[in-house]
This record gives structure tokens, C-alpha cells and sequence, in this order.
């Protein structure tokens, strides 16, 4: 009995809802035998979403890290922006903090970049926009001198 989710869950949150009742449907399905664990096809699935997400969400830190986008106009930031050469290190460097340099960031930072479209040298250096100012100073305020 899988579930697809495509939204917030919304479950009953008044006083009467009986959550035990909930649970013995749960349990009696369960030492019956149903199903309670993903196909292999809902796993591929699961799998290919949980991608995307993770990322989405590295691509929009990227965007608040770095002026890939022109404050006044809105726009997109043409590719003559891009001067500063970093290596995929220093780029998560100046990410938030609970994103460490791993093969994972590294790969999703990858994966983002390629989304945005961001070139890269002969010298695997990614050709980054400026940083946002406020990265800059938190950076230097945690003893680090910003590109």
C-alpha cells in the first residue's frame, strides 16, 4: 500500500482524531503481511526526486552566495562577470558553514554549477561572479580574508 506524496501531508489535528485507532489499522496491516516497504521502481523513484531536491537547494545557496544575479534589474549576470577563478574547495569554503567539503558538496556543487552554467578552465577553476558583500564579511569577521 504505497503513498505518493506530491504535497504537505495534512493529517487531522483536532482533539478527537484517535491516533490509536490510527495505529491498530497500521499494526494489523503490518502483521498481515502488506507491503510497508518500497519496489525497487518506487526506490529508482524516491531516488530521482530526493536528487533533484538536494540539488535545487544547493543551486539556491550557490545564488545567495555569489552575484550571479543583477540586484537592480533582476537579470541573470552575463559570463564577463565571472573573473574570479576558484576551485570547487574554495567555492565551499564560502558556502554556509554545515556544508563541508566533501566528495558529496563537491559533487553537488559540481552538478549545480553546471546548472547555472559556469565554465571552467583547463585548470578545473570554475570562473565565479563577485560574492555578495555579506558573505565577504562574515568571512573576514571569522579571521578569513575573502577573494
Amino acid at each position: 500500500m504505497p503513498v505518493v506524496v506530491t504535497g504537505a501531508l495534512d493529517y487531522p489535528r483536532d482533539a478527537n482524531f484517535d491516533y490509536a485507532d490510527m495505529w491498530a489499522f497500521v499494526w494489523d496491516a503490518y502483521t498481515h503481511r502488506e507491503q510497508w516497504w518500497l519496489t525497487g521502481e518506487e526506490e529508482a523513484l524516491q531516488q530521482e526526486i530526493l536528487s533533484h531536491h538536494e540539488d535545487a537547494t544547493m543551486e539556491s545557496i550557490i545564488l545567495d552566495t555569489f552575484k550571479f544575479i543583477d540586484a537592480g534589474t533582476g537579470e541573470k549576470l552575463d559570463s564577463s562577470n565571472r573573473t574570479i577563478k576558484m576551485t570547487n574547495t574554495q567555492i565551499i569554503e564560502y558556502l554556509p558553514k554545515n556544508i563541508t567539503n566533501t566528495r558529496a558538496s563537491q559533487m553537488g556543487v559540481k552538478k549545480a554549477l553546471d546548472g547555472l552554467g559556469v565554465k571552467k578552465t583547463k585548470s578545473r577553476l570554475y570562473l565565479m561572479p563577485p560574492l555578495f558583500p555579506t558573505v565577504m564579511l562574515n568571512h573576514v569577521s571569522d579571521g578569513e580574508i575573502p577573494i
